[in-house]
């Protein structure tokens, strides 16, 4: 489990396997956070952080295999991002990034060079208000396709070619 105090940053909580949340007293950055995925981004065999956040840097937490996290130090695109979505959409076997940004901010796409280490694809999808972003295969070409869900205006489907 995963919450954002004001002022104490964002904090991560365990399940003690009885459906009670413990503090792990891990405080993950003080930033505006929205959204907030998981995934083994650096091949290690552990779940990963990333961590959506409106008007600042997203960021990728790496867990030590003992659900610790440390900041990877990468700090990526500025924008007013509401939702982050990890998925293979190249087909290279490692975990990708697609990021949903509003207040007319372009939505992006960054690759995994394999470690955890995500590269911005210089691709601006839109600059919509978009609050959602969804992986799949829309158009079943066997590769993965992006949906966006916008605010107040109709929603946009990127098809991977």
């Amino acid at each position: 489990m995963f919450s954002n105090r004001i002022n104490q940053g964002n904090r991560v909580y365990t399940n003690n396997g009885a459906g009670v949340y413990i503090d792990t007293g891990q405080s993950l950055g003080a930033n505006n956070s929205q959204s907030v995925v998981l995934g083994d981004v650096d091949h290690d065999g552990d779940l990963d952080m990333v961590v959506g956040n409106y008007g600042q840097g997203n960021r990728v937490y790496l867990n030590n295999g003992a659900g610790v996290f440390t900041d990877s130090g990468q700090s990526l695109s500025t924008n007013f991002t509401e939702s982050i979505a990890l998925v293979d959409y190249d087909g290279d076997g490692d975990l990708d990034m697609l990021e949903a940004n509003s207040t007319g901010q372009p939505n992006r796409v960054y690759t995994n060079n394999g470690a955890g280490v995500y590269i911005d694809t210089g691709q601006s999808l839109g600059t919509k208000d978009s609050f959602f972003v969804v992986p799949g295969d829309v158009d079943s070409d066997g590769d993965i396709d992006i949906v966006f869900g916008n605010n107040l205006q109709g929603n946009t489907i990127y098809l991977n070619q």
